[in-house]
């Protein structure tokens, strides 16, 4: 219905138009377009009739100057305000159609003697004027009336249009009703879907060429030029070294009872409280053993459960301690409570020929990567004065922070993610893990391409990949050729002559037009294989023939696949049954008006299969169709077929030929005729408009 439409898209369909907008719109004549679809020319009526046509029973309607025009403009002023497709079921750009649509399907729903009831139509104006409301507020009448004088209309002429428009609704969809299923059609798409497809294929896997190029590279300046001359993107992508880092760490073994922090790393420890333990013992009961009863209170927690807790809490004030005096020793002035005003004097003066440098103790000079060595050595002693182990990991990718160990932690590159070089993070150890530490950032390396010796034998494996695949696709082109050469051999002289000729002319034109080399390369493969199509279809019925012996000529094997269902390829479990050339070649069906493989005719030979993801060519040709029966239907068969046949007619009814309610049918069915206005009935026509 309509309003139910509107109620969906109405902040779509809410348009205020202005008042020359809907001038122009109301000065839209359906002549033209009745012309176009009836022949007649636009015929002049006679008598006072303005526009007349007849139902399907054969009854005329007939409409006087003044009442087309009234319900022109008002039908025109509602598809502003609520949108075309609420009122009449045209493309939203043919809003000037919509009023003789409107027209003949009310007089064909008046023919079936449909009537609005008046509590449906109060429920459904009520409805109307609370979605256009504001934060749940429904729009006054007043402003209400006032959008509708703007489009042409008043609450009577709305409140009746609106009555037409649903009547004429009811109209359609009783006309339109349920899908019945053409038994036809049911039959049409299972036999297509459930025919059964042979195929034989010859194929040239690109390993088979690799093997060959490895044993026989090209030379290491000709390497060294292929790479040069790569894309940017195929370098970042595959020549460039991932982010790296360098990185101290202080480790701390948990679950070492014999080692003994030092004095100074709990000098700031507090003893928690219970709160605080049995808050750690919940969010930790796998780690700290929880038992099996509940535990209300932190006296309820086991004593080898509290001392653990106790002993972690201890661990991580210690590696916080120790992290204050490291920041402490390395960066002095920042703990000392010194103005920012002197942050030249700290830093020291950045000379034009070398890196900034800083203050050390003594008052001499350092360079940033002395200042770095310095603080290095600095975490280093105060790690083996704490007794902690310290390791120095450099060049490490995000991979292998994961699988370091220790501290053996997962989340070590969501943990280093944050930190600058020079940073330092505390990490307690939790759930399985033992390892607690301070993680120190030295230096964080962006990615890089790679230089040619650094790559060198990545690039050699990517030259010989790329060759293998270009090598398997000549040779494919070659047995195809060979197909192509003997399908020649066996025209007649002025076949031959006129296919060639025609070839050679189009060759000609894409040389002499301005198109890259590329385009020019693409250009010419279409050509070719439309004189393959082309002689291939003069040779009709011997292609099973011709691919059998050029195979043997080029000592190919032929294999098959038997028997298939055509729709196999968009079945759930299609990817997990089948691999390689099966599950290549059995998905290549009819791609929208583009027949792929599986819809060729028996014997009809594949162009170049390229099959990036196997590495494989395959030229391939259908040995047999078989159509099965209708006695082999079942019910999801069945169920599929009717599918089909809905989404045909769906699709049916965007073509305008083809809906029953576009123009060139109502118009075909109806027969219109519309007087055409004389100069001074236009005149008077826009002054009544006006």
């Amino acid at each position: 219905m309509a309003f139910r439409h509107f109620h969906k898209h109405k902040k779509k369909y809410m348009i205020v138009a202005s008042i020359a907008t809907i001038f122009v719109m109301f000065t839209f004549s359906v002549t033209t377009a009745i012309s176009a679809f009836t022949g007649s020319g636009g015929s002049p009526l006679g008598g006072t009739s303005w526009l007349r046509f007849q139902t399907t029973s054969g009854r005329t309607v007939e409409y006087n100057l003044s009442e087309w025009t009234r319900l022109k403009n008002e039908i025109i002023g509602l598809c502003n305000l609520v949108g075309p497709m609420a009122v009449a079921p045209v493309l939203p750009d043919s809003v000037g159609d919509a009023p003789l649509i409107h027209a003949i399907c009310l007089a064909e729903a008046e023919e079936m003697g449909l009537h609005i009831p008046e509590s449906v139509i109060d429920r459904s104006l009520a409805n109307l004027y609370a979605s256009f409301g504001r934060d749940g507020q429904s729009m006054s009448k007043r402003d209400f009336n006032r959008i509708l004088s703007q489009v042409g209309l008043n609450q009577a002429s709305f409140k009746e249009r609106m009555r037409e428009v649903m009547k004429a609704s009811y109209y359609r969809e009783a006309v339109e009703g349920s899908r019945v299923y053409d038994p036809q059609d049911i039959k049409r798409h299972f036999e297509r879907e459930n025919e059964l497809i042979s195929l034989e294929y010859v194929e040239f896997p690109f390993e088979d060429y690799a093997q060959t190029l490895r044993d026989d590279p090209a030379s290491e300046e000709e390497l060294k030029e292929y790479f040069l001359g790569l894309p940017a993107n195929i370098v970042q992508g595959k020549f460039s070294r991932p982010e790296r880092f360098d990185l101290e760490l202080a480790l701390l073994d948990y679950s070492d009872e014999s080692f003994t922090l030092p004095e100074a790393a709990l000098e700031d420890f507090e003893e928690p409280s219970d709160a605080e333990l049995l808050a750690k013992y919940r969010r930790e009961p796998n780690r700290y053993e929880a038992s099996a009863g509940p535990v209300e209170e932190a006296t309820d927690i086991p004593e080898n459960s509290r001392a653990k807790i106790l002993r972690d809490l201890q661990m991580k004030a210690a590696l916080s301690k120790l992290r204050e005096v490291f920041d402490a020793a390395v960066n002095p002035e920042e703990n000392t409570g010194d103005s920012l005003d002197d942050i030249d004097e700290l830093l020291g003066e950045e000379g034009e020929g070398g890196p900034r440098q800083v203050a050390s103790e003594d008052g001499e000079g350092l360079s940033a990567e002395e200042k770095a060595a310095q603080d290095s050595a600095e975490f280093q002693r105060l790690v083996a004065e704490w007794g902690l182990r310290y390791e120095r990991h450099n060049d490490l990718e995000r991979q292998d922070l994961m699988t370091l160990d220790p501290p053996n932690d997962t989340t070590l590159p969501f943990v280093l993610g944050g930190l600058q070089p020079g940073e330092v993070r505390v990490v307690e150890a939790a759930g399985e893990r033992q390892w607690g530490y301070l993680l120190r950032l030295v230096e964080r390396k962006a990615r890089a391409p790679k230089t040619f010796d650094e790559a060198k034998d990545d690039v050699l494996e990517h030259w010989v990949t790329e060759q293998a695949e270009v090598t398997a696709k000549e040779a494919a082109d070659s047995f195809r050729n060979g197909i192509r050469d003997q399908a020649v051999a066996q025209l007649d002289a002025g076949q031959a002559d006129f296919l060639a000729a025609a070839r050679d002319e189009m060759n000609a034109e894409i040389d002499g037009s301005g198109l890259s080399q590329n385009e020019k390369e693409q250009r010419k493969d279409a050509v070719e294989r439309d004189y393959f199509l082309n002689v291939s279809s003069l040779v009709r019925g011997k292609e099973d023939e011709l691919f059998v012996k050029q195979a043997t000529a080029d000592g190919l094997e032929r294999k098959t696949i038997e028997n298939f269902r055509r729709d196999i390829g968009r079945t759930p479990t299609f990817y997990d049954r089948y691999e390689g050339a099966e599950r290549f070649l059995m998905r290549l069906d009819t791609f929208g008006d583009t027949p792929q493989l599986l819809g060729f005719a028996a014997g009809e030979v594949s162009d170049v299969l390229l099959d990036s993801a196997g590495k494989t060519c395959y030229v391939a040709r259908i040995l047999s169709r078989t159509r099965p029966s209708m006695d082999d239907i079942n019910q999801v068969d069945r169920s599929n077929a009717e599918a089909n046949a809905q989404r045909e007619v769906q699709t049916r009814l965007q073509i305008p030929y083809q809906n029953r309610f576009s123009m060139q049918n109502l118009a075909k069915m109806h027969k219109p005729e519309l007087r055409i206005l004389s100069e001074e009935e236009q005149a008077a026509a826009e002054r009544q408009m006006q």
